[in-house]
């Protein structure tokens, strides 16, 4: 669980970076997974020039899922979320150097990219003196990070109710903050906080290891990643209560 003083950074900011969750070695068999993933054709995923993006990485190898279900995480999400969870989100996004460098250097802070996936007005509340979120969601950095390769945040944002395209209008240095991450760290943040990825000055490939929860009454944000139809075959009680959550909402016929 988080300490008190987390708790409230967490509380006043909406982020809050966990340090040394995963050891190098712990990384490097998580890369292995995802490398795995990359090469293998049959798997959804997204390549571009800049980055590839793989989904469904709980689905794929069972060490994925356990870490999701384990105590290094879901404890910290269901403490941000207020309740009982099931996993919302399972991806990897690897991004690749010598795309950006010049325009990554040029930039003091990114000017594009700012994006959040749920509206404060209605995702976030306060409860027994804490924030809470619908979607927490914990990114691991699987690899070491350079200069200017680290996640921006807009500390103060997951409260803000004002639209992500005016908030751009008036950012400036003084408001934005880049996380200053190593190998082994964990990003803990809301979807309600503004945050982008933008292009990054790297030297090798970096590795994102994504995870996300949600209420269990709640749906996956697309139906397009979740799990294969034959994937619930081998699972625990406790398993596939997080992977697939309470029945969800249906219409009675007329």
């Amino acid at each position: 669980m988080l300490t008190p003083a987390q708790r409230i950074f967490f509380d006043v900011n909406g982020y809050l970076l966990l340090k040394s969750v995963f050891t190098v070695d712990e990384c490097n068999e998580f890369i292995s997974i995802l490398d795995r993933m990359r090469a293998d054709p049959s798997l959804r995923r997204q390549d571009r020039e800049e980055s590839t993006v793989v989904w469904g990485t709980a689905w794929y190898d069972s060490h994925m899922l356990d870490t999701a279900m384990s105590d290094r995480f879901r404890p910290i999400a269901e403490d941000i979320l207020g309740g009982e969870s099931r996993l919302e989100e399972n991806q990897a996004i690897i991004s690749h150097p010598g795309k950006h460098s010049e325009e990554c250097l040029e930039k003091d802070f990114p000017r594009t990219g700012w994006h959040r996936g749920l509206n404060p007005d209605y995702a976030g509340f306060d409860s027994s003196g804490h924030y809470h979120c619908l979607i927490p969601k914990l990114a691991t950095y699987l690899s070491d990070n350079g200069p200017n390769t680290g996640t921006w945040v807009v500390p103060g944002s997951h409260r803000m109710t004002t639209p992500v395209k005016e908030m751009i209008k008036i950012l400036d240095r003084s408001l934005v903050r880049q996380v200053d991450a190593e190998q082994g760290d964990v990003l803990l943040f809301g979807e309600t906080l503004m945050h982008s990825a933008p292009p990054m000055d790297l030297t090798s490939d970096r590795y994102l290891m994504i995870f996300a929860y949600c209420a269990h009454f709640m749906k996956m944000w697309s139906e397009n990643i979740d799990p294969p139809e034959d994937f619930g075959a081998d699972l625990t009680e406790e398993q596939r209560r997080f992977v697939y959550g309470l029945d969800r909402y249906k219409f009675r016929p007329a």
